[in-house]
Order: C-alpha cells, then structure tokens, then sequence
C-alpha cells in the first residue's frame, strides 16, 4: 500500500472534452456457452476534428485512444494522448487527458468527464504555474483510489513524467494532479511510454525508451517514493538501442518482473525482440535472464503489449511473424512454459494469425487480458470481415483463447470491426473486463 510518496503534499482526502472519431466498446456476454454469443456496443465516441499527428508515440499517425482502460467502481478511466479543456492560447495541440467514463444505468452512451488536462507550458492563458506531462499513452492504476500514470513527454526537463492524481476531497470537485518524477534524460532514460506496476511496498516498476546522455540506453526503473521525494532507481538497461516495451508483469509471490522487447536478441545483440525476467537479488540489485530470444520466423516477430501469466507460465503475442518461410505474417499467440519446475522456458505457439483473407485477425498491437476463469482475450489492429456481406475489411478483431483442458486452447474471432463512429477500427489498446464478464476496449 502506498501511503508516504508526497505526503506533505497531498491532503488527507476522504474521499474531456470530446476527442477523435473513435469509439469506446463493450463486449458483452450474452450466454456462457457459445463463444460467438457476443455483442458489441459502443458506449463512447470520442469526436475531436483537428488532428496535430502527436500520438503514441509522439509523430506517428495515431489519432485513437491508445491504451486499456482501468475498471475500478463501476467506472472507467483511461488517458488521451491528445485533447482536453482549457488548451493553449498558442498554435499548437492540446496535450492529452485523463477520463472518466460513468454508466447512466438507463441505457445509451455512458458520461464522459475530464479528470484532467495536460498543460506543460508555464504562464500561458489557462495554464498552471508549473510543467506538466505531455502526451500520456500509458494504461492507468489506482491506488486508494488514487489515479497513477506517465506521460511520454513533457515535464520541466522535456523527458516525461510519472503523475498522480488525486480525487477530490469532501466539498470538493475537482481532482488535484502531482508530477510526482521528472525524467532528466540521463541515467534514468526518457520517455516513460508504458504503464506501471506497484508492488505491495508501493514502488513502481517500467520502462523508458531511450536516453540523452549519449549512450542511447532504454531503461527498466523502479521508482520509490518516501515523505515528498521520489527517486528512480536503474534496474536494467542496455546502450544497444534494444526498446523495452509494454506493460511490465510483477509476481508479488517472489518480486521477479517480466517483460518483452520490440527488437532485442541473443546477447544483447539487435534482433526480433525477446522475453526477459529481471530476479531480485538483494541490495536493490537484479539479475537479467534472457528467457527467449524471436527468429521472426515461425515464432514471431516483435512482441509488442507485455505478458500476462505467472512464473513458470507465460503468455504474450508478437505483432508479426509467425510464417515459417520468413514472411512477414500476421504475429501469433505464444506461450512461455517451464515444463518442469525450474526448467528452461519453452515456447509454445498458440495460435498463428492468417489475416483477414483467411477470416483471421492480423497484428495484435496490444498484449492480452487473462479473465476470471483463465481465458485470453486479445484485439488485433487489422485483420477482420465485414459482417454482413462478409467483404475483407481489415478494420480489426476481437479474439478470444479457451482453455478446455491444461495445455489445450481453442480460438475464435468474437468481433469483426466495421469502421465508422457506429462501430470504430483499429483497436491497439488492451481489453480489460469487469466482475460480470464484460469485456471493454478502445
């Protein structure tokens, strides 16, 4: 439990404007037995008309909502790397958001409101007075009800920022945000693009994608806050150029992180990207293993949106490869195993995407959501028909892993996107699902 990062700062508390033409989506179970009794709704669209091309990450032509949402009371919250109110009286964009999405109970779109807008200029009409993020793409976490998160840039060195922000208190109604860590571009990287993790002490776990003191070394750092000060702690890096990315994943049991990157490889040399697990060992130390290194062959290529699972099981996907002539493919779902205790980790593919011209999905950008029950749940960006006249779409898919028994998995395509504010496209965040089996995305 996190109860000293800035306490002289934060009160003890009791307790978007509309953007792009891209929707927020439920999936919602209808019958537990077929997997194809689903629909879809849409329960948000967000409709911004001027696009500045500063998405996730910053330049690339993405004007969608990037991440998963966090499900936490019956609401949903989640960031825009563009948009927001109170923007600045300059030529330039406005620079994300934090929102609430609230459920009316009657039906029809849920209520959008914003928690918070980036403003990481200093005295310009509507600003604060100090630097704020810039360019939030990472998921979210809460703790005590308190909203944590990064953003890519900005901050008063440039490099981005790691932010909480508080809710209001009794008689309050504003929510109150903290730049709790500003990344220098030094020995603690830059451009935190990921989300983070906290373990049962209240540290928290990531990773940034490069640094400017010129070395080139993305970073995976630990963050510990005590009485008002937060430093962050270097647990791994590498001067290769090799990008850590998605969300970590931390055993609680025994403090391991594992995690992925888009083109790491054997010795720390460029390649497909690999699986890593970073094992305490004392002193605030860890120790590396690579545990698979990708040939962008049959196995995959770049897997891109963590791993979910445990130590000893492992479950991610790769955005491409998967064709064993080399090709570029469509990416696949894998499985990292100890088949014994203690064992090598061997990988196991569950799933070859075939794309949308043999009625599959193509390129899962995010990683998957592991349920209740144990099921995977996963959003390919392209892939996908249209459902009714069954015409190549390649708007994305959502799909769905069951296992019937240890080991065995079968799959099936739940939804087809078809494009448009009545259904959306192009899915890259994470899905994420509720105590009544509902499953939500972006």
């Amino acid at each position: 439990m996190l109860t000293n990062c800035y306490r002289p700062l934060w009160p003890n508390k009791t307790a978007i404007a509309s953007l792009w033409i891209a929707p927020l989506l439920v999936l919602g179970l209808l019958s537990p037995l077929p997997a194809l009794a689903q629909t879809e709704s849409i329960i948000y669209n967000f409709d911004y008309s001027t696009f500045y091309g500063e998405g996730c990450p910053f330049g690339t032509n993405n004007d969608n909502p990037h991440t998963g949402l966090l499900v936490y009371q019956g609401h949903l919250y989640g960031t825009t790397p563009e948009g927001g109110t109170g923007a600045k009286k300059i030529p330039s964009s406005p620079d994300g958001t934090v929102f609430r999405l609230t459920n009316p109970k009657t039906g029809g779109l849920w209520t959008e409101k914003t928690l918070h807008s980036f403003q990481p200029e200093p005295n310009q009409p509507g600003n604060g007075p100090l630097f704020d993020g810039l360019y939030p793409c990472s998921s979210l976490i809460q703790e005590n009800g308190t909203l944590y998160g990064t953003t890519q840039y900005g901050s008063p060195n440039g490099f981005g920022s790691i932010f909480a922000l508080l809710p209001p208190g009794t008689g309050e109604t504003k929510w109150t945000e903290y730049q709790i860590y500003n990344f220098t571009g030094e020995s603690d990287g830059e451009y935190p693009f990921d989300g983070l993790v906290m373990d049962k002490n209240g540290a928290f776990y990531s990773v940034t994608r490069s640094s400017e003191d010129g070395l080139n070394r993305p970073t995976v750092f630990q963050l510990v806050c005590s009485y008002g000060t937060c430093t962050a702690n270097t647990i791994a890096y590498n001067t290769s150029g090799i990008v850590y990315n998605g969300d970590l994943l931390l055993d609680p049991s025994t403090g391991s992180l594992f995690g992925t990157t888009q083109n790491g490889g054997p010795n720390g040399t460029v390649g497909y990207g690999n699986v890593f697990q970073l094992a305490p060992a004392g002193n605030g130390k860890y120790n590396y293993y690579d545990l698979y290194d990708f040939t962008g062959n049959s196995d995959g290529d770049r897997p891109n949106g963590g791993l979910v699972g445990q130590t000893g099981d492992l479950f991610g996907t790769t955005q491409y490869g998967g064709f064993s002539d080399g090709t570029n493919g469509g990416g696949v779902v894998f499985e990292l195993r100890e088949l014994t205790p203690g064992s090598p980790y061997t990988l196991i593919i569950q799933h070859t995407f075939a794309g949308a011209f043999n009625n599959d999905a193509w390129g899962p950008a995010a990683g998957l959501y592991k349920d209740a029950t144990g099921n995977l749940w996963g959003a390919s960006e392209y892939g996908g028909w249209f459902r009714t006249v069954k015409i190549y779409s390649n708007n994305g898919t959502i799909f769905k892993l069951t296992s019937s028994r240890p080991g065995e998995w079968s799959y099936d395509v739940l939804w087809d996107f078809g494009g448009g504010p009545a259904d959306g496209a192009f899915p890259q965040g994470r899905l994420t699902g509720d105590s009544k089996g509902n499953i939500y995305g972006t």
